[in-house]
């Protein structure tokens, strides 16, 4: 994720850098995060740190009160639980389901918008096992030393 932490469009969503952000490759990617997005999915550890069962239900995600998304978000699981209503249109969707479902419940939620595959990387690589991706956008770091 480092080259979105230096993006103008990820910095003014919060992210911290060291940089006012980037006009580059990067930041016209990143200026187009949300465009056309009707719901994200993403596996349970993208949203938050806990395993298993819920020991804390009070935990909202990394986010705070007011989540990037401002959609509805397909939160995969093996232990769901009730529906989460964030600040600015973000509820979270708990299931324990397998990929097609998954797609098939975002694609209702999402009203004719695209849905975005936001990861983890066990999320991401259901998703294109079962050959449920359109496009996909990949980042390659170099790291010197």
């Amino acid at each position: 994720m480092e080259w979105a932490f230096e993006t103008r469009t990820f910095r003014e969503m919060g992210l911290h850098g060291k940089t006012e952000g980037s006009r580059g490759v990067d930041e016209a990617f990143a200026s187009r995060w949300g465009r056309s997005i009707g719901v994200e999915i993403m596996g349970r550890h993208k949203f938050g740190p806990q395993r298993g069962p819920w020991a804390d239900e009070e935990w909202k995600g990394w986010w705070g009160d007011d989540p990037v998304f401002h959609t509805p978000v397909v939160v995969l699981t093996h232990h769901p639980r009730p529906m989460l209503e964030m600040a600015g249109g973000t509820t979270f969707h708990f299931m324990d389901t397998d990929p097609v479902s998954a797609l098939d419940h975002a694609r209702d939620l999402a009203g004719g918008l695209d849905v975005r595959i936001g990861g983890g990387v066990a999320t991401l690589r259901q998703f294109l096992e079962a050959d449920l991706i359109d496009y996909m956008h990949l980042v390659f770091t170099r790291r010197t030393g």
